[in-house]
């Protein structure tokens, strides 16, 4: 680069930097380079295939200080604002639990949740398991991931608002450990560890209550469903390798759940 050609490029450096600093920038090309903001938008593209103008402290400076503010904007607008009718979004966290004299069981639970209109939605749920079974001769402790997809019907709305009717089908898997007094401590029966794989079908009766004027809504809920094996496997932990001939206590289940609903 000639003398001349490298002043006149300082020169336009020094510009950009004082049109910059002014507020008065909107676009402005320097050789290959680019950097354009569109304030409206809150938008910014930049970009520079000039090393020779990358490599420069003060250029680099501004540049940095450009794309800051953009993220600073993008952030800002993507802050939560006024609860609008139109929300037809939902991301719902919570769990489902039961305690019973021999039963114990637990799931935490994410979903997200799409209005389809009239009050109708579908959904989809991730969520873990866990639980403990105990009648004072057959012990059972297991847990597990699964998913579920669903439909709800909000009844006398039609918004995801108030009571609702709804129904999921999934696919859960467990992971399980069991001691059998039944049997004598030297049977292969008398304890083991298994792996079941199920088709979960659920029905459920809850409702979505938003607190005042907010996004966030309380999802109490009830549940009833099954367990359906459709793969297990069980060996003994007293004779390796052995089959335990057992399968886990997780079939049918009531269940009541709770769950904070964050509407967008």
């Amino acid at each position: 680069m000639s003398a001349g050609s490298r002043n006149n490029v300082l020169s336009l450096e020094r510009r950009w930097q004082e049109l910059y600093w002014q507020g008065s920038l909107h676009s402005l090309n320097v050789g290959t380079g680019m950097a354009n903001l569109d304030r409206g938008n809150h938008v910014a593209v930049i970009y520079a295939d000039t090393v020779g103008l990358l490599h420069k402290g003060g250029l680099m400076k501004n540049i940095i200080a450009l794309v800051c503010g953009v993220l600073f904007a993008l952030v800002v607008m993507a802050l939560p604002g006024p609860v609008s009718a139109a929300q037809d979004n939902a991301i719902n966290i919570g769990g489902l639990g039961l305690v019973g004299p021999d039963l114990s069981a637990s799931a935490f639970i994410v979903e997200y949740e799409r209005h389809l209109g009239s009050g109708m939605s579908v959904f989809g749920r991730v969520g873990v398991l866990d639980y403990s079974f105990d009648d004072g001769w057959y012990k059972e402790d297991g847990d597990g991931p699964g998913f579920d997809i669903g439909i709800r019907k909000y009844m006398g709305s039609n918004r995801m608002e108030g009571f609702y009717l709804g129904g999921t089908v999934g696919i859960w898997t467990t992971s399980w450990t069991y001691t059998d007094t039944d049997y004598s401590t030297f049977s292969q029966y008398y304890s083991g560890k298994g792996d079941t794989t199920s088709l979960k079908v659920d029905l459920e009766v809850g409702g979505r209550f938003p607190l005042g004027s907010s996004p966030v809504s309380l999802m109490p809920s009830f549940h009833l469903g099954n367990f359906f094996s459709i793969d297990n496997t069980c060996t003994s932990t007293v004779v390796a390798g052995a089959d335990c001939g057992n399968e886990s206590e997780v079939g049918f289940y009531g269940l009541l759940g709770l769950s904070v609903g964050i509407a967008f």
